[in-house]
């Protein structure tokens, strides 16, 4: 049964003042860590991290490379839509991360305010600049078909 379910990852980052939009399918570690990990061992996945690390992910990934900052998720996430994909996102406001400014190139999610078991992590196809003028928002629609 496992194996003709088919899941399937989007991470969107966008920022409110819009100077970057970064749109990235995923597939390596979310369907591996949905599929074959019993849940019940594990906490949510509610954080999202930000890193400048540019090494390709692999699924041995139990980190991101390079960390800048985590958080929490948004209020009102994670949530479900309709056809029954689960969203998650974390914004970060002017004054966030404390580290700036900063350049971001991966992304990873993450079941824990540190350390933790990772879901997943991607690395940009380019660079996101973010400074105290633009607030940054992740979000990963994960959806089973």
């Amino acid at each position: 049964m496992r194996d003709a379910i088919t899941v399937r990852g989007r991470y969107t980052v966008y920022t409110y003042n819009p100077k970057i939009e970064e749109t990235v399918q995923i597939y390596t570690g979310l369907a591996r860590r949905l599929a074959g990990v019993d849940s019940s061992n594990y906490p949510p996945c509610t954080f999202i991290a930000i890193g400048s690390g540019t090494t390709p992910p692999t699924e041995a990934d139990t980190t991101l490379e390079s960390e800048i900052s985590r958080k929490g998720m948004d209020s009102g996430y994670p949530s479900t839509i309709v056809s029954g994909a689960i969203i998650l996102q974390s914004t970060w406001g002017l004054d966030e991360p404390a580290s700036q400014p900063c350049t971001i190139r991966e992304i990873g999610v993450f079941d824990s305010s540190s350390g933790g078991h990772m879901l997943n992590r991607i690395v940009l196809s380019g660079d996101l600049y973010k400074d105290s003028n633009l607030e940054l928002s992740v979000k990963l629609e994960i959806s089973f078909e």
